[in-house]
């Protein structure tokens, strides 16, 4: 698709959704795949002043009614004809798409389609005027722990900073061919629009199977692309050893979560060198950055913090930790946002005399380089002794028989608490003794009393793990003999 039909599909679809009544300050929910037309359709509701959130189409009924009741969603922008959810009406916009991409535009163009529509659709939305401040995005967190995702607004003038703050250390041009991660985040949104703007091509694989990944890849000579880990354990799955399967790819860079076990190093032997891991926040964007010399010298490093923000590392009582202690992590950021949408305790809770409390735990080295530890609210407590369960995984996935692992705590009979871990296993045969026993020398105290293995992990649409969903399935699996 060139930037001429793009550009009238905008259009096209800004047309449309105003003659389905949609106006300034409406709550919009986006429920679209990764496509050109969900580009259109995000710049179509910015222009028109609307607000967009997502409602991913492969979250569950129950979660997509509670992102509309949540955020008082009026109406579902959707490709193919769909009912509303949640007594929600749905606008389909595949006629749209069918009648730009149908128009021989060479013709159409020079007789006043889409020209004319432009100067027409402009003439018409003359009233809604739209400043810096306007109201543009409710930017959803995971909800990985809590069940219930959070959203903080961004207006028109800060998300227009953070794209600029996404393509930090990019070097993206004219020239680039950028695939963004999935479009239902604010980051892959910034990358696509930032994209866009520089006259850059966007690819988007025909669908997301790792399969269909790898194609785009190597078929469109991608320079750019942000994949999550899950998304990136699933085309390690399938690719064969190969010197340098992506010639033409410049930067590659992990999103939405760390990287565990020996995956980055699968990364840049089987794909390539340039992998730069960022660490992130939906509420604020990009933290930290670790180049590839960087992660060279310190595999697990999150990078050097980036010139615009502000970090420390604090205990309980918020004190600063010197380099190389643990602690919480605290991130300032001008010019980003400084409360959760319609939520005032959350707010209260995470943003803080101009802080954000990020949850996270870690520590700074004497080099200034950050590393990420887990989370705070994932620490559990056995009666009072405390185990990070990042750490544990990340023991448990060194195994050579386990894929991937989750750990949490679970009480017997007796109500003594104790940990158990779910295990997704590579295949071939397995000794659940020998792993307890390699788990044991590794962790001591710290490694799990039970095991169950189970043949997948549940995920968010972004790929990561949803633990209390993971516990509360593996805890009513029988034991493992």
């Amino acid at each position: 698709m060139c930037y001429r039909r793009f550009h009238a599909l905008m259009y096209a679809v800004t047309k449309a959704l105003h003659g389905q009544g949609l106006r300034a300050g409406d709550v919009v929910g986006v429920s679209m795949g990764q496509t050109p037309l969900h580009c259109a359709a995000l710049l179509a509701l910015a222009r028109l002043g609307a607000l967009s959130v997502a409602v991913h189409p492969e979250l569950s009924e129950p979660l997509r009614a509670l992102t509309i009741a949540q955020f008082g969603v009026s109406r579902i922008v959707t490709q193919n004809a769909a009912p509303g959810v949640a007594g929600t009406a749905a606008i389909a916009l595949s006629d749209v798409l069918a009648d730009v991409m149908g128009r021989d535009l060479a013709i159409d163009w020079e007789t006043g389609y889409p020209a004319a529509m432009a100067a027409e659709l402009d003439a018409e939305l003359a009233h809604c005027a739209l400043q810096a401040s306007t109201p543009l995005r409710i930017s959803l967190t995971s909800g990985t722990s809590t069940g219930k995702p959070k959203g903080d607004l961004l207006s028109h003038a800060q998300l227009i900073e953070r794209i600029e703050r996404t393509l930090h250390g990019c070097d993206c041009d004219g020239g680039a061919r950028v695939m963004p991660s999935d479009l239902n985040s604010t980051m892959a949104i910034a990358l696509s629009f930032g994209a866009l703007s520089m006259g850059a091509c966007v690819v988007f694989p025909v669908s997301a199977h790792a399969r269909d990944r790898i194609d785009a890849l190597a078929s469109h000579a991608v320079t750019h692309a942000f994949l999550s880990q899950w998304a990136i354990t699933q085309m390690l799955a399938l690719m064969p050893e190969h010197p340098d399967p992506f010639p033409s790819l410049r930067h590659l860079r992990p999103v939405g979560s760390r990287l565990s076990g020996g995956v980055l190093e699968a990364l840049q032997r089987r794909c390539t060198k340039q992998v730069f891991v960022t660490y992130g926040l939906t509420e604020l964007g990009p933290v930290a950055m670790a180049t590839p010399q960087m992660l060279e010298r310190w595999p697990h490093t999150a990078g050097a913090i980036l010139p615009w923000v502000s970090l420390t590392v604090h205990d309980a009582a918020g004190q600063p930790m010197p380099p190389g202690q643990s602690g919480a992590i605290r991130v300032q950021i001008a010019r980003t946002a400084t409360q959760y949408h319609a939520d005032p305790h959350e707010s209260a809770k995470r943003f803080r005399d101009g802080w954000f409390e990020t949850g996270d735990l870690g520590h700074l080295s004497t080099d200034g380089l950050l590393f990420i530890e887990g989370r705070l609210d994932d620490v559990i407590n056995l009666d009072g002794y405390k185990i990070n369960p990042a750490a544990v995984e990340t023991v448990l996935v060194a195994h050579p028989q386990v894929a991937e692992a989750v750990v949490f705590s679970a009480r017997d009979d007796a109500g003594a608490a104790y940990l158990s871990a779910a295990l997704v296993l590579r295949g071939g045969p397995f000794e659940l003794a020998a792993l307890a026993d390699y788990a044991a020398a590794q962790l001591g105290r710290s490694s799990p009393k039970r095991y169950v293995v189970v043949p997948s992990l549940a995920r968010t649409p972004s790929g990561k793990p949803l633990r209390a969903e993971i516990a509360a399935l593996a805890l009513s699996a029988p034991p493992q003999p």
